[in-house]
């Protein structure tokens, strides 16, 4: 049950990431100094800082999930694999 409900916040921390951060475009006041003495200027970063500390508090306990259950996050054999050897041998001959 409780990896249940680490994925139930992990997927509602993304899904109103991506909306805070999709809508963040559509409100942006413009880009040159007169825009940032709007006053829309500061709402609208902020809505911005907060869609990134929940795109955080959705890939913290996602990767912790993925981490525990042995997904292509971690790496399960310490040897080296195959293309990390052809990038040590030197080049040319």
């Amino acid at each position: 049950m409780k990896t249940l409900s680490q994925k139930q916040f992990s997927g509602w921390s993304l899904i109103i990431a991506g909306i805070l951060f999709g809508s963040f475009m559509f409100f942006h006041p413009a880009n040159t100094a007169q825009g940032a003495l709007e006053l829309a200027w500061l709402p609208v970063h902020l809505l911005w800082f907060i869609a990134y500390l929940f795109i955080i508090c959705g890939f913290v306990p996602l990767y912790g999930l993925m981490a525990s259950q042995g997904g292509m996050i971690t790496v399960r054999h310490p040897q080296r694999s195959w293309w990390l050897d052809e990038c040590d041998r030197p080049k040319g001959g």
